[in-house]
């Protein structure tokens, strides 16, 4: 079995026994690297101004932030510009 959460410590104990859950694999949120190649694969077929320089600024700034919430970003900012 595979299970998810992000939410680790509100688990019930019993979830969490030996034998259970055994492996646990951590996964980080992306660093500024993987949230420019993150945004670049989402800018890929949208109409944009942005230069190469501009992306690795806009992933800066978005520290903390998931792939998902970069890609709903890029996917509103798109509407935007359609309308």
């Amino acid at each position: 079995m595979i299970a998810a959460t992000n939410l680790l410590g509100n688990l019930d104990k019993a979830l969490l026994r030996a034998g259970r859950f055994d492996h646990k694999i951590e996964i980080h949120l992306p660093n500024p690297v993987e949230r420019a190649a993150i945004l670049r694969i989402h800018l890929e077929n949208k109409r944009h101004g942005l230069q190469p320089l501009d992306i690795s600024k806009a992933a800066t700034m978005m520290d903390g932030w998931s792939g998902a919430e970069i890609e709903n970003t890029v996917n509103l900012a798109a509407l935007e510009i359609v309308h």
